[in-house]
């Protein structure tokens, strides 16, 4: 997803509420209408690069690296294996 090479780069998201986005909102702002939108906007804009926002975003994106999903899929395929099916 997209969403994850943004965050890399800690840099303040504003989106509206649609169903990929709230599984984010610790992350990113989120606007439930065309002032609030503008108002994060603002915001984001303003926001220091020493935010914490700013580190938990790249913190975010790294936990959701392709190279540790695909770690976590070869572990879990491995412990299935080593299961005994009887």
């Amino acid at each position: 997803m997209k969403i994850y090479q943004y965050l890399a780069s800690g840099k303040p998201i504003v989106s509206y509420p649609v169903a990929d986005a709230e599984c984010f909102s610790d992350v990113i702002y989120l606007a439930n209408d065309r002032n609030e939108y503008i108002e994060l906007v603002g915001r984001s804009l303003n926001e220091s690069l020493d935010d914490p926002k700013v580190a938990l975003r790249k913190e975010y994106a790294r936990q959701n690296d392709w190279g540790i999903k695909i770690e976590k899929f070869c572990k879990l395929i491995s412990d299935l294996a080593s299961q005994s099916i009887c």
